[in-house]
């Protein structure tokens, strides 16, 4: 049933735009493609109308407490995911290593700037309108080494860093 939904949310993904129509079915991703969407779905409920039921407000609390307000964000990023995996092939030869540390940088630079942005603070309940335990760990150190002031162009760099690993720019290219 749920490779059934898979196929029509996929298909109806495929259908809108141009450049998706001929993917050939061996390199379809449409079950990852539906999980991704669910979790955004379930994830902005809870995050944004605070009405996700237990698994959602659970779910809410936990990501509240390792990304903090970047869970405002994790739908959108999410529904992205979801559509690319929906209309392009999985990459045969992708540096699968290259896109987790690009993302891991890129998250690790926006959510210690959240953390510093509110003061760099102690309490978990503080935490979670800032960067999340994530934040802290990225933000804390910097901003105890060189101040914040400084720390935080620091942290913008490590983003900007991930972003480009991200899509494979190169430096030179930038």
């Amino acid at each position: 049933l749920w490779m059934l939904i898979a196929r029509a949310v996929g298909g109806t993904a495929r259908q809108v735009g141009g450049g998706a129509r001929e993917l050939d079915p061996a390199h379809r991703r449409d079950g990852a493609g539906l999980s991704s969407l669910a979790a955004a779905l379930v994830i902005a409920v809870g995050a944004w109308a605070d009405s996700a039921g237990p698994l959602g407000h659970g779910l809410t609390i936990a990501l509240r407490a390792m990304i903090g307000s970047g869970v405002m964000i994790l739908p959108v990023a999410l529904t992205v995911a979801a559509w690319r995996l929906l209309r392009r092939p999985a990459p045969e030869d992708s540096p699968v290593g290259r896109v987790v540390i690009g993302w891991i940088a890129a998250a690790a630079g926006v959510l210690g700037i959240l953390d510093l942005a509110h003061g760099d603070p102690s309490r978990s309940e503080a935490r979670r309108a800032a960067g999340g335990l994530i934040g802290v760990l990225a933000g804390s150190p910097r901003s105890a080494a060189v101040t914040s002031y400084l720390a935080v162009p620091l942290l913008a760099l490590v983003a900007t860093f991930g972003l480009l690993v991200i899509s494979g720019t190169p430096l030179h290219a930038v």
